[in-house]
């Protein structure tokens, strides 16, 4: 049941507080310490890993990241853990004073997992054999207390009973499990003995059976979890003299989350999830308002208030209780000291985010029993397309002006409503900042200039280009617009490239640009001694690649209003998209291009982006897809390879297109669009798709049957289009206004491939119809 008002209140409202920076457990204020004189040391622990946890491999290598993880040598125990405390600040010199609460020694068992992490990311980064093995010998610590149940002791010094028992307290399981995760998945790791690996394993599973064997059952009923349990019976156990033996609405919320994190989750673990969140549900605490101040918080009725849960439940009979320095246990908080009101977290407001996960964990749990993809051709079953040339009216199209007056602007809608997300028509101020004009660039043989596109009022999101022209030019050139994935420091090898900062996905943050993924584009050469120009752009300056609710990179200059709320806003393929049309404004300034004669391209995600730049923006003349698959040039109909519920998975990249496109995961047959309508918005322009034979994943046969039915738009306007419908063979090139070319290989660009794309401007670029 939720609870009223009137339980909670009691007789008379008054005064009592939570201050979660006073709450203080047993942990943070030991005994033998007071919160004053600790705090006067500047190693007393703080959340230092909020800070550093997104430092990128050159932070390592750097001469403070190097203090810093040498320091943490010095601290760390004979037993392989650190003290409770900020480790990195200085080294230990002998001076015990200048130690954490607990002293020199081990305390928390999960106070040492940052240390590790860091010292795993130091070796990664800079190979040192010392940080590597002080990591591996705090993995050991964390593995060598794990009982047997699975738990761990809230602290190994042997203080008192209270370390000894297991504790869901500040989050203390929560928190090595979640080392534990990393430890499995993060490449940092990767340094580990198949038998530690092995050890990491089982501790995780017997880690998660403990939860599981913790959920307190009332009257039969799987509810939530206690604060903390004894080692040995595993039953609810009491810490101080107001922490009773109950049911937390606190800590359950971090066992909750931990539990959502479990990848491929077991039926056992989805039943503790669901009872669990029930157990919020029932909780619930409706109508009474919490108010912080002086040191004391009031509680009021007020039925706006928010929902707000006890941090104490009385077992079996689901109450909220309450207890000050005596231990008694009461009913309502206006009745224990003021003291204990104003020092402890009696409410909270965790089952809104248990809530809000649960949301996100129940929506991923539709993908846990999605089959593998298909990539076998003999078990593609029949499919129907939406129809190409019939209007939303059931009338034929005839006529290049019936396409662009009235079944082009349908589809468009189409593909921005339920696929791509709607890009916002409004004008966004910007300015070309020229910082490099016409300088020698590849031995002579080439002319460089790079830009940066800013926008003002929005500081640090600049979009750089970097454009190289052929040096022997006598005029403006046509040019290929190429979106990549790598900065442009490390696509072009020589000096002077512009250099910034990069985002990292895995970190989420920004990074040095040579510390981003490096992963080589276009030989410029390729192109520039073929009388063509290259601009080349990073694909993070214009939006990251990472789900962030549109919350970086150019969706910043829009009025959007949540993904949640608009099931058709634009995504990462469309802020792609948006920022290659922003280039292309300044492409069209540049007096050493032909700005009627640019192409685009990308590849894979990026062979998708350049498909929708070119469907948006007419200024593109020439459109190159490579690799583009699955929401692409591919037909989502034909059940081959990635699918769009691959794509749409929220542990994948559903981030990408509009949220209309995950609600057609598993009813494809239903979506309004398909790989052919996009590339009819090429038409009347050429377009030229590259695949890969060994490309399972992208389905290049797919992206043949689409150009085909596509290219029926194409012949309206009396262009060349493909004469046979069959497959072509390998390497064999399809250079029409529709161009196809298949490589020998899988999902990879190839030399050979820049020679197609050469061979198709020069089809489209220098013939005598320009």
């Amino acid at each position: 049941m939720k609870f009223s008002t009137a339980i909670m209140l009691g007789a008379a409202l008054v005064l009592s507080g939570c201050n979660a920076s006073t709450e203080g457990g047993p942990g943070e204020s030991p005994p033998q310490a007071s919160g004053e004189s600790m705090r006067s040391n500047d190693n007393f622990p703080q959340p230092w890993w909020r800070i550093y946890g997104n430092k990128s491999a050159s932070f390592y290598r750097s001469l403070e990241g190097r203090q810093m993880a040498d320091n943490m040598l010095t601290w760390q125990n004979a037993d392989g853990g650190w003290p409770l405390m900020t480790t990195w600040r200085e080294p230990f010199t002998g001076d015990e004073s200048r130690a954490g609460p607990w002293g020199r020694g081990s305390a928390l068992v999960k106070s040492s997992v940052n240390e590790i992490r860091f010292l795993a990311r130091a070796y990664a980064a800079t190979g040192d054999d010392a940080y590597k093995a002080a990591a591996e010998a705090g993995i050991s610590f964390i593995l060598d207390h794990q009982y047997e149940n699975g738990g761990w002791p809230h602290a190994v010094n042997d203080r008192n009973e209270y370390d000894q028992n297991v504790g869901y307290n500040d989050d203390e399981m929560a928190d090595i499990i979640d080392f534990l995760i990393d430890v499995r998945s993060d490449p940092e790791f990767s340094f580990l003995s198949p038998d530690k690996k092995a050890r990491v394993e089982s501790s995780f599973d017997s880690a998660i059976q403990f939860i599981l064997d913790t959920q307190i059952l009332v009257e039969g009923t799987r509810t939530a979890w206690a604060q903390q349990y004894d080692q040995t019976t595993l039953q609810p156990a009491a810490a101080r003299a107001f922490e009773p033996a109950a049911i937390s609405g606190g800590e359950s919320a971090g066992v909750l989350l931990t539990l959502m994190s479990v990848r491929n989750p077991s039926d056992d673990v989805k039943a503790a999830i669901e009872a669990g969140v029930q157990w919020y549900r029932d909780a619930q605490i409706d109508g009474l308002r919490l108010e912080r101040g002086d040191g004391d918080q009031t509680v009021t009725e007020d039925p706006t208030a928010p929902p707000l849960w006890a941090r104490y439940y009385e077992i079996p009979t689901m109450k909220p209780i309450f207890a000050g320095r005596d231990g008694i246990i009461r009913y309502a908080m206006a009745e224990i000291e003021q003291e204990r009101r104003g020092g402890y977290a009696w409410y909270n407001y965790n089952g809104s985010r248990v809530f809000a996960a649960y949301e996100d964990w129940s929506l991923q749990r539709k993908w846990d029993d999605q089959p593998p993809p298909n990539i076998d051709e003999a078990s593609v079953e029949p499919y129907t397309l939406p129809e190409l040339l019939v209007t939303r009216a059931g009338e034929r199209v005839e006529t290049p002006e019936d396409w662009e007056a009235i079944r082009r602007p349908e589809i468009m809608t189409l593909l921005e409503t339920y696929q791509q997300g709607i890009t916002p028509d409004v004008d966004v101020p910007m300015t070309f900042d020229i910082i490099e004009q016409n300088a020698s660039s590849l031995d002579g043989a080439a002319t460089r200039t790079q830009v940066r596109i800013e926008f003002p009022g929005h500081e640090g999101l600049s979009i750089r280009v970097l454009l190289m022209t052929p040096a022997d030019a006598t005029g403006p050139v046509p040019t290929l617009l190429h979106l990549g994935f790598s900065p442009n420091i490390l696509t072009v090898d020589e000096p002077g490239i512009d250099e910034g900062m990069a985002w990292s996905g895995p970190l989420k943050s920004r990074v040095p640009d040579r510390d981003a993924y490096p992963l080589r584009g276009f030989d410029p050469m390729d192109f520039i001694s073929e009388g063509y120009g290259l601009a080349m752009v990073y694909y993070g300056d214009i939006y990251p690649d990472f789900d962030h609710d549109n919350a970086h990179g150019v969706t910043q200059l829009f009025d959007l209003h949540g993904r949640d709320e608009n099931p058709s806003e634009m995504g990462a393929i469309a802020a792609w998209s948006w920022g290659l049309s922003r280039v292309m404004d300044y492409l069209q300034t540049d007096p050493s291009v032909d700005g009627d004669r640019v192409a685009v391209s990308g590849v894979s995600r990026l062979g998708k982006t350049a498909l929708w730049a070119g469907a948006q923006d007419e200024r593109f003349a020439l459109v190159v897809p490579l690799l583009s698959g699955e929401g692409g040039a591919a037909l989502s109909r034909r059940n081959y390879g990635e699918t769009v519920a691959d794509l749409t998975n929220p542990s994948r990249y559903d981030y990408w297109y509009a949220p209309n496109y995950q609600d057609y995961a598993f009813r494809v047959d239903e979506l309004p669009v398909d790989g052919h309508m996009l590339l009819s918005m090429i038409a009347p322009r050429p377009v030229l798709l590259l695949t890969g034979s060994e490309d399972t994943w992208s389905d290049p046969q797919g992206e043949w049957a689409s150009l085909m039915e596509a290219q029926n738009v194409w012949e309206l306007y009396g262009r060349e289009v493909v004469p046979n419908a069959e497959l072509p063979s390998m390497s064999q090139l399809q250079l029409f206004d529709v161009g196809y070319y298949m490589h020998e290989g899988g999902h990879t660009v190839l030399p050979g491939d820049t020679d197609v794309i050469v061979q198709f401007m020069d089809k489209h670029f220098k013939s005598s119809d320009h």
